[in-house]
């Protein structure tokens, strides 16, 4: 519940992220581009009355030349001269800061370490100077909010790039014979799921696929392997297998619970033997009667245990339907963990049977 509830913020707070971005980067290049073009803009459209100007100076001040507070004043008028209110929408006023006049500095502070646009120069009169534009944001922040969100509508609606692991799976995938496009349509339809699969898990979604939902055959894969034998209210037996409901008939559903509790508590290691043709076991009869009774059985599978005892075609026809009813919701490959195994040694006169799961993967109520 805690992994989901951090999967549904972190799809909320993707957005938010992207959105910032944008926004900070389109002011970023926005102010950039504006700074600069207005600085080319005036500078040029000033640069000959400027130089006449300032040769202007040098020339009343003849041979004496021009003293550096003569400098620093013919600089502040400079900077006056090219305060200017521009006829634009997105910037409110630029203000002009001369930093040298005749290759003398006219300022202490230098141009700040934050400031966008670059610093203008006009080599004949030794000017260097930056302009600063303050931009109109009544105008120019509801344009850039506005790019800024059909930016992040744009990625948040593009696919986000495979991971290692998404890619590891993709390959196993489609050298597992899946058509390359739905096994990338499937990945980014799951994404987080098959980001966390290992190969075994892969593999047991590729057998599980063909037979039921995707949702179901990941769901599957995900799970790990185990047997579990529960009751409902009303004591009605119910077996899940690797996480999955197995509908089953009462009577061989309560014969697999058998077999489930011989495994269990290691009786014989889980191994029945068939009892003889033309004998049968009427001490194995009533521990399958007593189950009959608790889980509500068939009362015709009672009487005839109770009449005839457990015979061998009983149990090997149980098997049967057990068997049946696996395989019709788990594939055959996984389906063969739940079943049964078959003693064949020599030494065996008679068949007998067990489950093939570990005992430590079994539950029973």
């Amino acid at each position: 519940m805690k992994k989901l509830k951090l999967q549904s913020l972190s799809k909320r707070i993707y957005p938010l992220i992207v959105f910032s971005l944008s926004l900070i980067l389109y002011l970023t290049l926005s102010h950039w581009f504006l700074q600069s073009s207005l600085r080319e803009q005036y500078l040029t459209a000033y640069q000959q009355p400027l130089i006449e100007h300032v040769s202007s100076a040098q020339r009343d001040t003849g041979d004496t030349g021009l003293t550096p507070g003569l400098v620093i004043t013919i600089a502040q008028q400079i900077e006056q001269d090219l305060t200017f209110n521009p006829n634009s929408l997105f910037v409110a006023q630029c203000h002009t800061s001369v930093l040298s006049l005749l290759s003398q500095s006219t300022k202490e502070a230098q141009q700040p370490w934050w400031h966008l646009a670059p610093t203008s120069t006009i080599k004949k009169i030794g000017l260097v100077a930056y302009i600063d534009c303050k931009p109109q944001l009544a105008t120019w922040l509801p344009i850039a909010m506005l790019i800024a969100a059909l930016q992040t509508l744009l990625i948040c609606r593009l696919p986000h790039p495979l991971t290692t692991r998404q890619h590891q799976a993709q390959t196993f995938l489609t050298q597992s014979g899946m058509v390359p496009t739905q096994a990338i349509s499937l990945i980014r339809q799951y994404p987080r799921i098959f980001a966390q699969l290992t190969q075994d898990q892969l593999a047991c979604f590729l057998q599980s696929l063909p037979h039921m939902p995707v949702e179901q055959a990941l769901a599957i894969a995900q799970h790990k392997s185990d047997m579990f034998f529960s009751t409902t209210n009303n004591h009605t037996l119910v077996v899940k297998l690797h996480g999955v409901t197995i509908e089953m008939a009462k009577t061989p559903l309560i014969y697999y619970y058998w077999y489930a509790q011989k495994r269990v508590t290691n009786e014989h290691e889980g191994w029945f033997t068939n009892p003889a043709a033309n004998r049968p076991d009427q001490v194995s009869a009533e521990s399958l009667i007593t189950l009959m009774e608790q889980f509500g059985g068939h009362a015709r599978a009672i009487s005839d245990l109770k009449e005839n005892g457990l015979k061998a075609k009983s149990l090997d026809q149980n098997r049967s339907k057990i068997k049946e009813a696996i395989l019709a919701v788990l594939p055959p490959s996984l389906a063969e963990t739940y079943l049964f195994e078959k003693d064949n040694s020599d030494s065996q006169l008679r068949a007998r049977y067990r489950i093939k799961l570990d005992i430590n993967k079994i539950t029973l109520t």
